[in-house]
């Protein structure tokens, strides 16, 4: 049964211990956790019409063999799999959200991109055949498993591969544009227009979502402090832009924020500019 349309997407409030304290796990040689594999159908997915399983499925509907693939599910802070690890699987997002990191040489953290339900994570190591980042759930997460091996096996296969590259450097390529911009209040407008399309893609609502990542996680995707992430959060807020409780984010005013996100006027004047529509 698919996502109602305008249905508010709210993070699990579920909390497991990390990784290798969660107890009935196994760690795999090349440190990934090992979670016991249980089929998965696309019939009851709420991320089936936008999930390269289902499509892939679809290419096995007559064929002998159907597509080989299993259930994963992380609690909060669960890798995924580490930077160095030789790639086993793709990995199809069905329910939470995922952050794709790297560590810099000084230990500091760079997020590379959030991953929402229907996106596809383990694509960065089919060339290079070993993990570049690393992959953590920001929340609890369940995932639609595709061997790599089984892929070998799909007739058709090679053009939904294309495609989702393709969709991968479109990615990196407005991440790019996204922290090259000089304008911090332009950068997160950017970032929560880019969010709610996410989530209206998937039939949750385009203007009530939750964040599932932190304050300092999106100051790092952003190139931003956390101060500075904060406080246009809070200018947002008191402009009439959003509204934000806890992690919870209501946008308010769709047009304005787009203009924002566009613009590279000083922040004073924008808001001069709202608060005269607001009072006229």
């Amino acid at each position: 049964m698919t996502a109602p349309l305008l249905t508010s997407y709210t993070a699990s409030t579920d909390r497991y211990p990390p990784d290798s304290q969660r107890a009935g796990l196994k760690q795999g040689a090349a440190g990934m956790i090992k979670f016991p594999q249980t089929n998965c159908s696309c019939n009851d997915c709420v991320s089936r019409e936008c999930c390269l399983g289902s499509q892939l499925a679809a290419l096995t509907e007559n064929q002998p063999t159907a597509l080989p693939r299993h259930n994963h599910t992380l609690g909060y802070r669960d890798h995924l799999f580490h930077a160095g690890d030789k790639p086993e699987a793709l990995y199809v997002v069905k329910s939470g959200a995922v952050k794709l990191y790297l560590m810099s040489e000084d230990g500091s953290e760079q997020v590379v991109a959030f991953y929402m339900p229907g996106e596809v994570l383990g694509l960065d190591a089919l060339g290079t055949g070993v993990h570049r980042s690393s992959a953590v759930a920001l929340e609890r997460a369940s995932f639609c498993v595709i061997p790599l091996a089984s892929l070998e096996k799909i007739p058709g296969c090679h053009p939904l591969l294309y495609k989702l590259l393709s969709l991968e450097l479109v990615r990196d390529h407005r991440t790019i544009e996204l922290i090259t911009k000089k304008d911090a209040e332009a950068k997160m407008a950017n970032f929560l227009i880019g969010l709610s399309a996410r989530f209206r893609a998937r039939g949750f609502s385009a203007s009530s979502f939750n964040l599932s990542m932190k304050r300092n996680e999106i100051g790092s995707h952003l190139g931003l402090a956390v101060e500075t992430v904060s406080r246009i959060l809070t200018r947002f807020q008191e402009v009439g832009l959003i509204s934000v409780k806890r992690r919870q984010v209501e946008i308010h005013n769709f047009a304005a924020l787009e203009t924002l996100a566009g613009c590279h006027a000083a922040y004073g004047e924008f808001a001069d500019y709202l608060r005269a529509s607001k009072a006229s």
